[in-house]
């Protein structure tokens, strides 16, 4: 089952979970992917949101925020992001809360990324697809290089959690022409499996979002991470 704590509003990907959830937060390095920052910010605020770090038990306090960032939509406007930073009472580490709207570390919002994945999957050329998305094309081709070259890590990582939502184990894997396209259709497979389950009244208020963004949730946000580590590439929902 999907570790869901109702009451505290946050989903885990620890694959042992501690007694109190590290939910709705997906660590990436010193980045902590949210899917609700004002709800992640407010347990931050009230001290109950316990540190992610695998060897302690501490909590968050608030501790500033980091630069605010412009993030291009897709069709065209920008808007921005804030990260919240909070920083652990015990081990006194410092994390970066990132909203889903917008990968770590890149200026496009999530949607554009997806739809760029999306047509280079479909055989696109790195070009073509940034003309679709509005792009220069030395971003997308970033991406893709990227994406390709975690397909299988992120492919993976939905499998899991899809299982873990609907108990579902296929027969065997379908088979793609690329492993990009399989990983575009394995995420989009689990997306479409968290709506299935939870539609428009999700176990909590906050756990909600546009199918790219659920999408980006529940793969941990590594994504376009560069060198993801060993225990991430095999995590598994606890």
């Amino acid at each position: 089952m999907v570790n869901v704590n109702r009451r505290s509003g946050f989903n885990t990907n620890s694959p042992s979970p501690p007694a109190v959830s590290t939910a709705t937060l997906k660590e990436c390095s010193s980045l902590l992917f949210v899917l609700d920052p004002e709800a992640a910010a407010t347990r931050v605020a009230d001290g109950v949101q316990p540190c992610p770090a695998s060897d302690c038990s501490g909590f968050f306090q608030p501790w500033g925020s980091a630069r605010t960032r412009p993030v291009r939509l897709l069709g065209g406007g920008t808007d921005s992001v804030t990260p919240r930073r909070a920083r652990c009472r015990q081990c006194d580490r410092t994390h970066v809360f990132i909203p889903v709207r917008a990968f770590p570390r890149r200026t496009d919002s999530i949607e554009t990324v997806w739809a760029a994945l999306a047509a280079a999957a479909q055989g696109l050329g790195h070009r073509k697809v940034a003309e679709q998305v509005g792009v220069p094309a030395t971003t997308v081709r970033g991406w893709l290089r990227r994406a390709r070259a975690n397909s299988d890590i992120i492919a993976n990582r939905a499998r899991i959690f899809r299982s873990d939502l609907e108990r579902y184990k296929p027969d065997r894997l379908p088979k793609f022409d690329t492993p990009l396209a399989c990983m575009v259709h394995t995420v989009a497979d689990a997306a479409c499996a968290w709506k299935r389950r939870f539609g428009t009244t999700p176990p909590v208020p906050g756990l909600t979002g546009t199918l790219q963004q659920i999408a980006s949730f529940i793969t941990g946000g590594w994504l376009l991470i560069a060198n993801v580590p060993l225990s991430k590439q095999w995590w598994r929902p606890g």
